[in-house]
Formats: C-alpha cells, sequence, structure tokens
C-alpha cells in the first residue's frame, strides 16, 4: 500500500494545477509549453477563399455599375413629340428598364453579401494558415490528507 501511494505521489510531482485552473510550474519535471506550426496546408483553402472573394466583389462592383449605367441611359424615345404608338413603345421601355433597375439591385445585394460572408471565412482561413499556437500536455494533481486519504486528478486539453 505504501508503494502504491509513493508512486502516486511520484505522478503527482511535474505540476501542480492553481485554484484559478493555470498551470505552476514545480521545480523539477516541468515541461515548456510546445510550438505547434501553422497548418500548411490550409494555405491552399486561404488562397482559394481569398480567389473567390476577389470574385465576388469585382462582380458586385461590376454588377452596381451596370445598374447605375441602366438607371442613367435615357431613351431616344422620351425626346420630342410622340403619338399614341410612340408612347406604348416608351412607356413600355421605362417598364423594361425599371425591372432591369429592380433585378440588377437584387443581384447587387445577393453578391455583396456573399462577398462579406467569404471575406470572413478566408479571415479565418488566413489566421488558420498563418498562427502557430502552443499546448501543453497534460496536469496531473495530488491532493495529501494527513489523516489519511489521496485525491488524483487530471486536467487538460485532450
Amino acid at each position: 500500500m505504501r508503494m502504491l501511494f509513493a508512486l502516486l505521489v511520484l505522478l503527482a510531482t511535474p505540476r501542480l494545477v492553481l485554484a484559478d485552473d493555470t498551470l505552476a510550474p514545480v521545480a523539477h519535471g516541468q515541461q515548456p509549453p510546445q510550438a505547434i506550426p501553422p497548418d500548411r496546408s490550409a494555405l491552399v483553402f486561404a488562397y482559394i477563399g481569398t480567389g473567390t472573394t476577389l470574385a465576388l466583389a469585382t462582380t458586385t462592383v461590376v454588377i452596381a455599375l451596370e445598374r447605375r449605367a441602366i438607371a442613367q441611359t435615357q431613351s431616344l424615345l422620351t425626346t420630342g413629340p410622340c403619338d399614341a404608338t410612340c408612347a406604348v413603345k416608351r412607356d413600355a421601355e421605362a417598364a423594361e428598364r425599371k425591372e432591369r433597375i429592380n433585378r440588377y439591385k437584387t443581384m447587387t445585394l445577393v453578391f455583396g453579401a456573399a462577398t462579406v460572408v467569404t471575406g470572413g471565412a478566408t479571415a479565418y482561413l488566413w489566421t488558420r494558415a498563418t498562427e502557430s499556437t502552443f499546448t501543453r500536455s497534460p496536469a496531473l494533481s495530488l491532493e495529501l490528507d494527513p489523516r489519511g486519504g489521496a485525491q488524483l486528478a487530471l486536467a487538460g486539453s485532450f
């Protein structure tokens, strides 16, 4: 029984867990945090995301400029006197232009929202591809009661 108790004490000495769940080093057996390099395979996805974001942004700008050009276009039928058939053609053209403007407005909003969402995902992918992280091995703690008894705890991220 005493041998098992001594073994538990030896296992618990590498580090202690403080009350606020941080790791406190003990004079011996402490290992420094190990650096985990960035995930280089994520670079491919970051470049794909960047290209997709740029394509969506370009499409959004082109659609917005086209919508603006349609809105500023003046029909030749709106100038000068117009008879009944001319008025019908002019009204049909104006209605068609208004419909195209509304369609381009919707497309601008959809592509703009897609650009923002894709940009956010691309930012996440770039942080994943360029940031290093650090890890520590799990902490083992042992609480001993002088009257007898012990509590062994293992803490960490797995």
